[in-house]
């Protein structure tokens, strides 16, 4: 006995075909869609199958593929029974599939067994004839037999349509075509029939359906029964069919979409007797629309340009951005080759590139420049795409592109910043580093000299610092502008950073031309700056480096050259200097001297010796003097001229300082303990330490160390400093005399000071300088300097102080001119407290 799979979604086909099998001595299995099938098979596997085609769910010829492509169900005979499928055509697709037979309907019972046992009686078939290489033209003969026959229903339906009554065929082609659900409303009873499809399309099993139309109307969505009654109401009354689109809601919530469409069937009276029609669930077309809305407003609103062209490259649309970006309407440009927007920046080689890439992998992308309508060129990131039909071959291009004009500015300008300096808008340190090199390599090349210029601005700082950094910003222009208007178009020059200006000299005859620049370049920075109704003086100091003498590379080069500017600047300022190997020597003792001088700072290789400062009127000692020594294991005694200056070009000198101020009032606490003390003890004071270094904190924190009184501790600030920033000197001076401590002005008269600010410095003591001391007894001018000072002095209610008085008789001329006290090597060298 063997056993078949009977697949058919007619319950009267399975009555039938059941009847007839078992009647033979058959077992029949039965199911009502392909998918069931499957299911029933792989879980017992029939000895025949027999199938009908158009099935919901899964049809008979999706069943038939999947059939034949299991490895347990492949050898088992497929035989198709159809009524619908009937032309040679659909019998060849279906043996195409692996079918092993197709009987059409209707049929003599005797042949159908007949068949069915010549394949249940049959050896094993052979391979389905099929091949992996055939399956999309199997898949493109199948979906053609699909609509095939479905326009065939549907032409079927329409006809049906229009008869008067509703037959079984008419709601049978109806449900086979379109999945649509029947419906049939009795007006004189007002009961309506639904058909299976329908139920399900309103989300609902046929027996959950009443038959009443306010069941039927609470399935619609509340905002839309109005509009379909409306609808329904205008067919009946201008006797018109009934066609609308509405929402139903599923017992679940969600909501769905469907079309209605229906006639009134009228007595010969012409009054409606029935309204009968069908209902088809669109919700899958209404999203597909949703998204194609939502495409096209994505495509028109966009901030990038889309162009789309046909498979000749002539374009059939543009969106908003496309015109504003290029300013061509779409009306300007459709069915022209997008060539015309080329800007002629790019050759043939380019597009044969291009087009060569697009028609190998169907994108191509990167960077490109076109032409506005305007006739101004612009850079655009442009992506370019290949759309295909089902068979694979171009129907259109896409072409989807970015302005990236603003980008580039801004590129542009960040290029500007990293390599140029923002104020003077010269090349900066990095930039003018890479320019450098450049130079040396064609100097190297052409066999000719390159110079490089080192130039510092003298006196900028104070300026800086008095008037403000607006005024110093401004200061720094005009000089940019200064030292350009000097060069020649091939020379360059760049700024480091704060006063520091480095130039290079390219193309040089000889070392005379680069000092024939920096003589005119000291020239011109040292003329008036008139700037806010002020007129500022500073100078210029340069260092010159020559390639390939002075070094062969860009490193050694800078480092000659600065070396060369030091020179300049302990010189004097205002002049220039070329390096020297003598110069570089000196470099390197220096940064050797400055790395001892560390050492020094942390190993307690220096001390402090005090010289005494006495009264002229009677030789008491009244204070002294404290004076740092250093005595270097490696050097031996170094003199403070040459440690001092060091320790304040590094900023050694504010924790040298700080070191002195706290040993001072150290042994001015051990001379008190003793009964030895002095009137005060006097500290020197670098304007660097005031400047960079915390003074207040580190005056407060030695008095407390120490426990010595403020009075007692004397503050010497160079007259230098005062006048260099006047008002920053009011400030802390009198903060300091707040404080207690005594203040005096060292040096007095080497400097220029302003009798104005002179007279508001809350001073003690004027120290005459000893340059005129030493000189008076033999200058006129020397004596009439220190004659002025003592009586300046006086006249302020200062005491003045003469340093460097060396005989007796300095002694003695000096207390006739009325000085108060001296100091120098007559009254005591300095010695060790």
């Amino acid at each position: 006995m063997s056993r078949i799979l009977v697949v058919d979604d007619h319950q009267e086909n399975h009555y039938l075909l059941r009847a007839l099998f078992e009647g033979h001595g058959h077992r029949v299995d039965e199911a009502s869609n392909g998918a069931d099938a499957l299911i029933a098979a792989r879980r017992a596997p029939p000895d025949l199958i027999v199938a009908d085609i158009l099935m919901p769910v899964m049809d008979g010829f999706q069943l038939c593929r999947e059939w034949k492509a299991d490895a347990r169900l492949g050898q088992i005979p497929f035989v198709f029974y159809t009524a619908t499928y009937t032309d040679s055509q659909d019998e060849a697709f279906a043996l195409s599939l692996g079918a092993d037979a197709f009987i059409v309907k209707p049929i003599e019972p005797e042949e159908l067994l007949a068949t069915v046992n010549r394949q249940l009686t049959r050896d094993a078939p052979p391979e389905p004839a099929i091949q992996p290489a055939d399956e999309a033209i199997v898949l493109k003969e199948y979906n053609a037999v699909l609509i095939h026959k479905l326009e065939q229903k549907m032409d079927q339906l329409e006809a049906a349509s229009q008869r008067a009554y509703l037959t079984q065929e008419r709601l049978a082609l109806a449900l086979e075509a379109a999945e649509a659900g029947i419906w049939d409303w009795d007006l004189a009873s007002g009961h309506i029939v639904w058909s299976d499809a329908h139920a399900r399309i309103f989300g609902l099993k046929s027996e959950q359906f009443d038959g009443r139309y306010e069941t039927f109307r609470r399935c619609v969505h509340p905002d839309d029964i109005q509009a379909l009654e409306d609808q329904v109401e205008a067919a009946r009354a201008r006797h018109l069919d009934y066609q609308h689109e509405f929402r139903v809601v599923w017992p679940d919530g969600s909501i769905h979409w469907v079309a209605g469409r229906g006639r009134f069937l009228r007595d010969e009276s012409g009054n409606p007797m029935r309204m009968c029609g069908a209902v088809t669930d669109i919700s899958q077309r209404k999203a597909d629309e949703a998204r194609l809305h939502l495409a096209a407003a994505v495509f028109q609103h966009s901030n990038e340009g889309v162009t789309i062209t046909d498979a000749d490259v002539r374009i059939v649309a543009v969106n908003a951005a496309f015109t504003r970006i290029t300013g061509y309407r779409e009306e300007e440009v459709l069915g022209k080759n997008p060539r015309f927007l080329q800007s002629g920046r790019h050759d043939r080689n380019f597009y044969t590139t291009l087009w060569s890439k697009l028609r190998a992998t169907g994108h191509w992308q990167g960077e490109i420049w076109d032409r506005r309508k305007d006739g101004t060129v612009y850079p655009e990131l442009l992506s370019i795409s290949t759309v295909c039909d089902p068979t694979g071959k171009i129907v259109n291009y896409l072409g989807v592109f970015t302005d990236l004009s603003d980008i580039k500015s801004i590129q542009e300008q960040l290029d500007v910043l990293a390599h140029h300096d923002p104020l003077t808008g010269l090349p900066n340190r990095r930039l003018f580093h890479e320019l450098l090199q450049l130079s040396i390599q064609r100097a190297n090349r052409e066999h000719d000299q390159v110079a490089l210029l080192f130039i510092d601005l003298d006196r900028f700082k104070n300026i800086n610092d008095s008037f403000g950094h607006p005024v110093g910003d401004r200061l720094l222009v005009k000089t940019a502008q200064r030292i350009k208007n000097v060069l020649r178009d091939i020379d360059l020059v760049a700024r480091i950073g704060g006063d520091e200006f480095n130039i290079i000299l390219d193309r040089l005859g000889d070392a005379r031309e680069a000092a024939m620049v920096a003589e005119r370049l000291i020239a011109v920075i040292s003329e008036p700056f008139e700037i806010e109704s002020n007129t500022f003086y500073v100078g210029a100091s340069i260092g010159i480096a020559l390639y390939p003498l002075d070094g062969g590379d860009a490193q050694t080069l800078q480092s000659n050259a600065d070396t060369a500017l030091y020179q300049a600047k302990g010189e004097g300022r205002g002049t220039y200097r070329f390096f020297a190997t003598a110069l570089a020597e000196a470099a390197k003792e220096c940064m050797a001297l400055e790395t001892l001088l560390r050492q020094a700072l942390n190993s307690q290789q220096l001390e402090l010796h005090y010289q005494p400062q006495v009264s002229l009127s009677d030789g008491r000692v009244i204070g002294v003097e404290a004076l740092a020594r250093w005595n270097s294991p490696h050097l031996g005694m170094i003199s403070p001229a040459r440690f001092i200056p060091l320790a304040e070009e590094t900023g050694l000198i504010v924790p040298l300082g700080e070191w002195a101020l706290t040993t001072a009032c150290r042994q001015m606490r051990d001379w008190l303990a003793a009964g030895k003390a002095p009137g005060y003890v006097a500290v020197n004071v670098s304007a660097v330490q005031l400047t960079r270094g915390d003074l207040m904190a580190a005056v407060r924190a030695a008095l407390a160390e120490s426990g010595i009184e403020p009075g007692q501790l004397e503050l010497e600030i160079t007259e230098s400093f005062v006048m260099g920033d006047p008002e920053a000197a009011v400030r802390l001076l009198t903060e300091l005399k707040e404080l207690g401590v005594r203040i005096a002005i060292d040096d007095f008269g080497t400097g220029y000071s302003s009798l104005a600010y002179l007279k508001r410095l809350p001073v003690d003591l004027l120290k005459v300088d000893q340059g005129f001391v030493r000189g008076m007894l033999v200058d006129a001018n020397d004596e009439a300097i220190v004659r002025a000072v003592i009586a300046l002095g006086h006249s302020l209610g200062l005491e003045a102080l003469a340093e460097g008085v060396e005989t007796a008789a300095h002694a003695e001329r000096l207390m006739a001119l009325g000085c108060n006290s001296a100091q120098g090597w007559h009254y005591g060298r300095p010695a060790p407290g």
